[in-house]
């Protein structure tokens, strides 16, 4: 058994301590919360020294046309919507300039009126699959979105919801939306691709407001359906085939 020497408690004892050192910097270094308050009558909010805002609690987040129910918004870059909140208040994150990123729970049914409008940085944003409703304006001239992927369940998409997302360049529909309001993509001039969940027939019985007007860019774009209104066609062909197939084995043994 080799000796413990002075030389090597002094190392072991050095490198416990930078270990510690190394720890408590790590930890000063976690982001700070910096502003605090309440958006609702059971939910409050944290701004952390990142610029990361999170809601929490149970409830409805006040919308406030004039300033928001938050700090000052140019300090958010990110938001973290946890479990819990049901429903955004219009307008609640409106000219968020240097927002790019938001995490929404699922629980949520509707996205209200302008809560992400002129938010000109905000890149990624998914859609909780519990919203019905995505309302007037919502994610209008959200300039750097580059795509949006609509999850089923939402039925309608209101006035302007994407208008002016100059960015917007593919947008995926699901089968449960049956309403497209007027000028809902209006301007978005960059879309080449919309991904379909249902047929060529679903898409055309789809009711879009003033039969389409502003809505151009969505319509001209390239379409891309996931079934075909030919199957059960396909599918009789396919049985006609297999008949005549049958019958020739028989007759031929083959």
């Amino acid at each position: 058994m080799k000796k413990v020497t002075v030389k090597g408690l002094f190392i072991a004892l050095l490198a416990l301590v930078l270990f510690v050192t190394m720890a408590v910097v790590a930890s000063a270094q976690e982001a700070a919360i910096v502003e605090s308050g309440t958006c609702g009558d059971n939910l409050t909010w944290t701004l952390d020294s990142e610029g990361t805002l999170t809601v929490s609690g149970n409830g409805y987040i006040y919308g406030d046309l004039l300033k928001g129910p938050f700090c000052e918004k140019s300090l958010i870059k990110k938001a973290v919507i946890e479990q819990g909140v049901y429903d955004i208040g219009a307008y609640t994150f409106q000219d968020c300039e240097n927002l790019t990123s938001v995490s929404l729970p699922n629980g949520i049914t509707t996205i209200d009126n302008y809560v992400f409008s002129s938010c000109h940085n905000l890149k990624d944003i998914t859609i909780p699959n519990t919203v019905r409703s995505i309302q007037q304006g919502t994610f209008s001239d959200c300039s750097s979105l580059t795509s949006i992927v609509i999850p089923e369940g939402v039925e309608e998409i209101g006035w302007a919801a994407f208008s002016r997302c100059s960015s917007l360049t593919s947008v995926h529909i699901p089968t449960s939306v049956t309403f497209i309001a007027l000028e809902a993509f209006a301007d978005c001039n960059n879309i080449s691709d919309v991904y379909y969940a249902g047929s060529k027939a679903q898409w055309n019985s789809i009711h879009f407001g003033n039969e389409g007007e502003g809505n151009e860019a969505l319509l001209n774009a390239n379409i891309h359906f996931a079934s075909s209104d030919s199957g059960k066609e396909l599918n009789f062909f396919q049985r006609i085939i297999q008949w005549f197939r049958n019958l020739f084995a028989r007759l031929f043994g083959r």
